[in-house]
């Protein structure tokens, strides 16, 4: 059983997600119109597309680009962090059932997408969807909007090669490209905790104060080996660990008015603790010594995905054709471990997912009844963080 959707409806149809479902790379994603077919079910989520065919796993689906497995970034996972673009496709046909022998390998559904080809007459589109708050309804009883800024655009042109006076392709060599952007901005307000001013210089005699100066505990208050009370928030010296003979428990002293002498710094945390930045903002202001730095740290996702096809008619019955896209997408700082700390000192990083593909394919007519048909090519996804 095979289904195609037409270009018209993929173009017609919500294939760009928007918020928490924005998917990896934000891009659209041509695989969502999978919801179209029958016996299908379709979730969005921040990976992308999962797919379930026939009642069939998630993601067992075999995806093919340009007539070459395209599974491991595309089917399992279904992710956006390699696939074709959107303005790119120029047929999407899925079998879910009673596969060809050629299809043996597909466990829930088979998908075949090929790519567009340029013709003997240049054609060009441009498009931008646009998200921004002012374009959105305010919340009911509240009237506040939420901040929102994204935008998916980009271009396409395809026709002959035709270089002036050097070579006339029509009829022979042909070329499309594709190119599409997407650009979310998330500025995120987030509090982390710095040392104050009397920390960075040993000073911790605030830590013991009139609420903290009996540890409450069940068994009472807190005592060491020598029946000493001991304040909660107490630093102890490490150089003067002992072991009392009375019971032959270990036992430090705490540090006189619970300060820690400079010349006590470890040279290696003392050049870490000038890259961290002094308190800041309303919670300092208030005389917290925890959450006691607020600022800002940019979230924004950035997706390019540029994709070129190119096909040269050899004689009267052969065709090469190459395609080629890259994916590209990065976050200034990661969202777990993320902080409004400087990026000397922040423990978010840099985000980058990176996506190869390419085909090289040859077509020849051997007799009205036989093709053949050689193809190669080559996929990868790289993610993770660059080196630094």
């Amino acid at each position: 059983m095979s289904h195609v959707v037409s270009i018209q409806r993929m173009d017609n149809l919500p294939v760009l997600q928007t918020g928490g479902n924005a998917g990896s790379g934000g891009i659209r994603n041509p695989i969502v119109v999978v919801a179209l077919i029958p016996g299908s079910a379709l979730t969005v989520g921040q990976t992308g597309p999962t797919v379930r065919i026939n009642g069939g796993v998630n993601n067992s689906q075999t995806m093919l680009v340009e007539g070459m497995d395209a599974s491991n970034s595309l089917g399992q996972g279904a992710s956006q962090q390699n696939q074709v673009p959107t303005d790119a496709v120029e047929e999407f046909a899925i079998q879910t059932s009673n596969f060809a022998a050629e299809y043996g390998t597909a466990g829930g559904a088979m998908i075949n997408m090929v790519t567009k080809s340029g013709t003997n007459v240049y054609h060009g589109s441009g498009y931008d969807y646009v998200v921004n708050e002012a374009l959105n309804a305010y919340q009911p009883y509240l009237g506040t909007r939420n901040k929102i800024r994204q935008q998916d655009f980009g271009w396409t042109i395809g026709g002959p090669v035709i270089i002036p006076k050097l070579y006339n392709g029509k009829n022979k060599t042909f070329f499309f490209y594709s190119m599409e952007k997407f650009k979310q901005t998330n500025v995120v307000v987030s509090n982390s905790t710095v040392p104050t001013s009397a920390y960075r210089t040993g000073d911790f005699s605030r830590l013991i104060s009139a609420e903290n100066r009996l540890l409450s505990t069940a068994a009472g208050a807190a005592t060491d080996a020598l029946g000493r009370t001991i304040p909660s928030g107490t630093i102890f010296d490490p150089n003067t660990t002992a072991v009392a003979a009375a019971n032959g428990r270990s036992y430090r002293d705490p540090f006189p008015g619970n300060a820690i002498p400079v010349s006590r710094f470890d040279p290696i945390a003392v050049k870490v603790l000038a890259l961290v930045p002094l308190p800041q903002g309303p919670n300092f202001q208030r005389g917290l010594a925890t959450n006691n730095y607020t600022g800002t740290f940019d979230s924004s996702r950035s997706t390019r995905i540029p994709s070129v096809k190119v096909d040269q008619n050899v004689g009267s019955k052969g065709r090469l054709s190459f395609y080629f896209q890259y994916t590209q997408t990065t976050t200034p700082r990661t969202a777990a471990g993320a902080d409004p700390l400087p990026d000397t000192i922040t423990a978010g990083v840099l985000a980058m997912a990176d996506g190869y593909t390419s085909r090289l394919n040859y077509d020849y007519n051997l007799s009205p009844r036989m093709l053949l048909h050689v193809g190669v090519g080559y996929q990868s996804v790289d993610q993770g963080v660059p080196s630094v």
